[in-house]
């Protein structure tokens, strides 16, 4: 059996691979959410591209999972939106509003999969290792980024194999295979020459991350509106370099 290679994470000047353009604070998530995050405006069903308003500061990070209106459908973000005296304009968003939303529904569940709390669970000097200042004085971590990536793979996972994003009823199920799979990419960023541990972790993860994922029975309702993945369940094969 060929075993499991991800995709390489992009180029971070480059759009190429995914919409990845990570800005300051890109995971503090609980100051750029706010307390009380809403839609800001009403937007009609099928819509992409949505406004936010009761938020902090910050930035919200590309794959964040989020509901709208206490509706059991999912949301992914598609890239980092900026938020500016509270409010973030053209959020983009996938799939498209399931249905039409009202001005000021209460946005929901956007950390509902993996935290900085879940990694030091795992690995205890993490992500504090992780988040580290690299040596070569580019100001970048190994940590940055690394979670949009996960989850963006866990999503392409899923989207392989059939699943509909707004199908999946259930996102802690993904927990423990998020963390195993960003702890692999932050270990494989901080692997060099002589650091044998770290590439050794950063392999040891990503076989732990291939067997929870394949071993996660998926709560999945297809969804009623007939999406382009609604009711598919074919099995394909993992991504092969």
């Amino acid at each position: 059996m060929i075993p499991y290679s991800p995709p390489n994470p992009p180029d971070r000047n480059t759009q190429a691979s995914y919409p990845y353009s990570p800005g300051p604070s890109l995971w503090d998530t609980s100051l750029a959410w706010g307390s009380a995050p809403k839609v800001n405006g009403a937007f009609a069903a099928g819509a992409t591209q949505i406004d936010l308003t009761g938020l902090g500061s910050g930035w919200l990070p590309l794959g964040a999972w989020f509901t709208i209106g206490g509706e059991p459908d999912l949301y992914v973000l598609q890239a980092d939106a900026l938020v500016v005296n509270g409010i973030a304009a053209g959020v983009l968003i996938s799939p498209g509003l399931a249905d039409d939303v009202a001005d000021q529904s209460e946005v929901g569940d956007f950390n509902a999969l993996i935290s900085d709390a879940d990694l030091t669970m795992q690995e205890s000097r993490m992500p504090a290792l992780g988040k580290k200042i690299s040596a070569i004085g580019t100001g970048s971590t190994a940590y940055d980024g690394k979670r949009a990536l996960a989850k963006r793979d866990i999503g392409q996972w899923l989207f392989r194999r059939g699943y509909a994003l707004s199908g999946i009823r259930d996102l802690t199920q993904f927990n423990r295979a998020a963390v195993y799979l960003e702890l692999s990419y932050i270990y494989r960023d901080l692997a060099t020459r002589n650091d044998e541990i770290s590439a050794d972790k950063a392999a040891y993860y990503l076989t732990q991350f291939g067997t929870e994922i394949e071993s996660i029975s998926i709560i999945y309702s297809p969804p009623p509106d007939g999406g382009e993945q609604a009711g598919k369940r074919s099995v394909a094969t993992w991504w092969r370099s």
